[in-house]
This record gives C-alpha cells, sequence and structure tokens, in this order.
C-alpha cells in the first residue's frame, strides 16, 4: 500500500490532499494526474475544500476486468462531505470518472444551497 499526503499545489486554499493506492504503484505519474482530476473537479469551489481524500485500488489483481476502482471524498470547511466512485479496466479512467462524478455532485449540492439562501426570506423583512 502506498500513502501519500501533501500540501497540494493545485488547490489555494485546500490544507491537504491525500491519496492512497492498494495493489498498484503510486507513481509521479498517478500523482500528477490525480492532482490534475481533483483541481478540475473543484474548479471555482476550491476555496471551500478542506481536505480531499482519493483512494485507488487494483481490486482484481492479475484476474483482470473491471480492476481498479477509485474512491473520492471532498470534506468542505463548513460543513458537508461529498463521496464519488468509479470502476474500470484503467486507474487513470477511473479516476476521471469518479472526479467528474465528484464535480457533479459538487455543483448540484452548492447550487442548491445558493439557491435556498436566496429564497430564504431575511428575519428583519419579517419585522
Amino acid at each position: 500500500m502506498s500513502v501519500i499526503a501533501y500540501p497540494s499545489k493545485h488547490f489555494r486554499y485546500a490544507e491537504t490532499l491525500s491519496v492512497r493506492t492498494r495493489g498498484l504503484a503510486l507513481t509521479d505519474e498517478l500523482r500528477r494526474v490525480i492532482r490534475g482530476c481533483v483541481a478540475a473537479a473543484m474548479g471555482r469551489f476550491q476555496e471551500r475544500v478542506r481536505r480531499v481524500f482519493v483512494w485507488v485500488e487494483d481490486s482484481n489483481g492479475p484476474k483482470g476486468g473491471p480492476a481498479m476502482h477509485c474512491r473520492m471524498e471532498v470534506t468542505l470547511k463548513r460543513g458537508g462531505r461529498f463521496t464519488a466512485t468509479a470502476a474500470a479496466t484503467d486507474e487513470y479512467v477511473a479516476i476521471g470518472r469518479a472526479a467528474d462524478r465528484l464535480r457533479v455532485r459538487l455543483v448540484r449540492s452548492l447550487e442548491k444551497r445558493r439557491h435556498r439562501r436566496r429564497e430564504t426570506p431575511s428575519p428583519l423583512l419579517e419585522a
């Protein structure tokens, strides 16, 4: 198992990006791809992110099939946790799919929060 935690140069505000692998080596290329995919998924919401965990695992070993699983978990500064998973025959594809799913969940949830705040009347206006 490989584990790495480091301040990410791709995140301006996130404290750490932690990566864990099982059944495959954590190469510099894999680190670079993970950092890029996570940074792209966070996009304009980077300043709200506290921590990102990424797990990449080869669950089938030498048997083949959709063996690569990627799980990404984001914790926001003001509460909230989002998780996305993906499976593929290639670790890079699994990472990309998980990042895309994470981006969709973040955008939907944070846009809903913003919309609800706009609709909620101010207590000062009711008085």
